[in-house]
């Protein structure tokens, strides 16, 4: 239910800034505006800190070895592939 009354207060505020738009146009802007917002929240992105995919390279080590993200995953992939073999 809070989702709803989310965007419903996006919805209003899309509709009082954008009175060109119809009332359907509004409803499509703020679901996804709504979407990008619970998108970004489930990633880390824009809370304080780091973002989620860095918490997990820094979890795995990347961080004392000063690593960049895309090191550490393939430095992971490459591991579990030759632990495979």
């Amino acid at each position: 239910m809070d989702h709803l009354k989310e965007i419903i207060g996006i919805y209003q505020s899309v509709l009082e800034n954008f009175t060109n738009l119809t009332e359907y146009e509004s409803l499509q802007i703020a679901v996804q505006i709504h979407r990008n917002i619970t998108i970004a929240k489930g990633l880390g992105i824009n809370t304080p800190g780091p973002a989620f995919l860095e918490k997990i390279a820094m979890e795995l080590g990347a961080d004392q070895y000063n690593l960049t993200i895309k090191n550490a995953l393939l430095g992971i992939s490459s591991e579990i592939y030759n632990s495979n073999k």
